[in-house]
């Protein structure tokens, strides 16, 4: 079990890289065969304790899968924009002589 480091970053480059690793593990390891709760129980294992954290505050669901609960905290740590000042950036931007 002491593969994996317990990190789970918010940053999306570190996120992404950590979630790769942990998939070659799942399968590696065939958890895919091992049962939901295994398999749910594993990921929050090595995920953290700062992850084991925010875990907590998700609502619970009674048939937790492995996909759904990496989803969740995809949804957690990926930022939102805002719309509006996402065109503001983009409409005041003035465009120099070397792009097109």
């Amino acid at each position: 079990m002491d593969v994996l480091k317990p990190y789970w970053d918010c940053r999306d480059e570190l996120g992404r890289r950590w979630k790769k690793s942990f998939m070659i593990y799942y399968k590696a390891c065939q958890l895919d065969k091992k049962e939901s709760a295994v398999q749910t129980s594993i990921l929050l294992h090595v995920i953290g304790e700062k992850c084991r954290d925010v875990y907590e505050q998700f609502p619970e669901d009674t048939a937790i899968t492995i996909e759904l609960l990496l989803k969740k905290f995809d949804d957690f740590f990926t930022p939102k924009k805002n719309i509006t000042i996402e065109r503001h950036k983009f409409f005041i931007r003035n465009q120099q002589e070397h792009e097109t």
